[in-house]
């Protein structure tokens, strides 16, 4: 959608969708626009567009961001949402995914959630997703991709966020990562049809529990 470096802002978009306060589906796409520093304008965006029920942000490539903090106050009005996907594969300099543990604990009615943080080097947890997911009470479709993340050392919260979902899909990305152990609480999930597990070139697991 952009090229390259020489977009800075959506801040004009912003202001023309806030205004769209019927929409149902919104697609953003956004990957590998490098200059990009900042998704502020979202917040706003999303506090207008409570109908939606299906989001699809792509900020993949994004090197320069630093924080999805817009996604916790903003998610937490799209009550009637249905699918999610977030994509912000490649933004190296993003540390935290902790806007998440406060922005998905309203979304009760989500049905499908994909989070795909593959090569955010400087990330080290996943505990708020632990907050963020267990209220998730219809959630049928869960994909996590963190490929090629070397500061995560630990997937151990896993275990805590399956026990409160009844998955139908699960998918778990969790390759060139440096995690010792696996234990995911898989036993929990007696509805699951659909399993994929990468742990590709996870050099330093030990153990699988």
């Amino acid at each position: 959608m952009c090229i390259r470096d020489r977009l800075k802002s959506i801040q004009p978009l912003a202001n023309g969708l806030q205004t769209l306060t019927l929409l149902n589906s919104l697609t953003l796409d956004f990957a590998q626009c490098q200059g990009l520093e900042s998704i502020d304008p979202l917040e706003t965006v999303l506090q207008h567009l409570t109908s939606l029920n299906s989001l699809k942000l792509n900020f993949g490539g994004c090197r320069q961001l630093k924080s999805i903090q817009p996604l916790d106050t903003g998610l937490q009005t799209l009550t009637l949402l249905n699918s999610l996907t977030l994509d912000f594969n490649q933004c190296e300099k993003l540390e935290s995914i902790e806007p998440l543990a406060t922005g998905l604990q309203t979304l009760t009615l989500l049905n499908s959630l994909t989070l795909n943080f593959e090569q955010c080097e400087r990330l080290e947890s996943i505990q708020p997703l632990v907050i963020g997911l267990q209220t998730l009470t219809s959630l049928n479709s869960l994909t996590l991709i963190f490929y090629s993340c070397p500061k995560l050392e630990s997937i151990e919260p896993l275990e805590t966020i399956l026990q409160h979902l009844s998955l139908t899909s699960l998918k778990l990305n969790f390759g060139k990562c440096h995690i010792q152990s696996l234990a995911t609480g898989l036993q929990n999930l007696t509805s699951l049809i659909s399993l994929t597990l990468d742990f590709q070139w996870c050099e330093k697991l030990e153990s699988i529990e």
